[in-house]
């Protein structure tokens, strides 16, 4: 009964957490090497599906690419002829669902890896070209080694945000099933708590063996430099070869993000969307009125969060459970940078991550 349901699961997490980290990574790069146009612009895309509600782009994408769909019904089916559903794509299944996984959680990989590639020391770059290295060999040499610890943790907390995550699964999943959602409908639409706790220990396994094998490929080697007080610079990619195509991609991400996004304000003034496209603030009216007092939980229920995750910041307890583990994360990777290379609890960073891995 779990199996298919299981493997559904950690091809979901695999193939999320490989592409966010990948387009993390990208964005990183681009934004401190790159020398690109519009840095400023390109940060703050990166960083709103960060404070936007995952299924918000889940939304979005049905708006776009769904049957009735904007691109694949009004300008592809209708415009052009092309039925890209008649030829076989689907957006409602994997292939959706990690698309929107990707996109909802590659900023946690952008910022860690921005902030490695910020403090990374450009006296490693510069020695190697003088020793005649191009930029791609110093790129594949020596800066992506030193990011294999920023690349692990970012494979890691995307995948175990991925398996957690349950709006995007039940907006966009199609047949396709995973964990989160069967827990949700065992406890709240068969009433089954007992399969809902089985389901859940069973979506630890995939997390606990994850992060025991990023610890294992993280600790076989030291990624710590000596070269002395590092100079607050970085070196940006002069070769056009890794500049260029690098701010092309990023742009188009970037186009796709804010397309993503106008699509949601847009059809919140459309009357019916992918039949009638006429402006209309119905859609306003019933949320003034019926969902008002919904709107009001949720802005005390936040208030309550950041309330009592300022008294953590404040008094310098910040622990694993009842903090959101990304921000115990970057915390206690922070710490270990700034406090003499400590060893860091072992114990209280797997609680975390074991904690987020659970649904809701």
């Amino acid at each position: 009964m779990v199996k298919p349901e299981f493997y559904d699961t950690v091809r979901m997490g695999l193939l999320s957490a490989s592409f966010g980290t990948a387009l993390g990574l990208l964005f990183a790069y681009t934004t401190v090497h790159g020398r690109v146009p519009g840095k400023a612009l390109v940060h703050i895309l990166a960083l709103l599906p960060t404070i936007s509600p995952p299924f918000a782009i889940a939304l979005a994408a049905i708006l776009l690419f769904g049957r009735n769909g904007l691109v694949t019904r009004r300008l592809l089916a209708d415009g052009v002829g092309v039925d890209v559903y008649g030829l076989g794509f689907d957006l409602f299944g994997m292939t959706g669902l990690v698309f929107v996984q990707t996109i909802t959680y590659f900023s946690v990989a952008y910022l860690i890896l921005r902030g490695m590639l910020e403090r990374f020391n450009p006296a490693l770059d510069e020695a190697a070209e003088n020793l005649g290295a191009s930029k791609f060999h110093v790129f594949r040499t020596v800066t992506l080694p030193m990011l294999i610890p920023g690349l692990a943790g970012s494979f890691l907390l995307l995948f175990v945000e991925s398996l957690a995550d349950l709006g995007n699964p039940l907006f966009i999943a199609g047949n396709t099933t995973v964990l989160s959602a069967q827990i949700f409908i065992a406890i709240n639409g068969e009433y089954d708590q007992q399969k809902g706790a089985a389901l859940a220990l069973v979506l630890l396994l995939p997390t606990l063996t994850v992060f025991l094998l990023q610890r294992y490929w993280v600790s076989r080697r030291s990624y710590v430099t000596v070269t002395g007080k590092p100079s607050g610079r970085t070196l940006p990619a002069t070769v056009w070869y890794m500049r260029w195509p690098c701010i092309l991609a990023t742009y188009g991400v970037m186009f796709l993000i804010f397309t993503l996004y106008m699509t949601i304000v847009v059809g919140s003034f459309t009357r019916v969307w992918g039949v009638d496209y006429t402006p209309d603030w119905r859609h306003y009216a019933t949320a003034m009125t019926r969902g008002i007092e919904a709107f009001m939980d949720t802005i005390s229920h936040s208030r309550q969060k950041v309330t009592q995750l300022l008294a953590h910041w404040r008094w310098g307890r910040c622990r694993a459970r009842g903090t959101n583990p990304l921000v115990y994360e970057e915390l206690r990777r922070l710490a270990h940078h700034y406090m003499g290379g400590q060893r860091p609890d072992h114990t209280l960073q797997t609680t975390a991550l074991v904690n987020e891995a659970l649904v809701g």
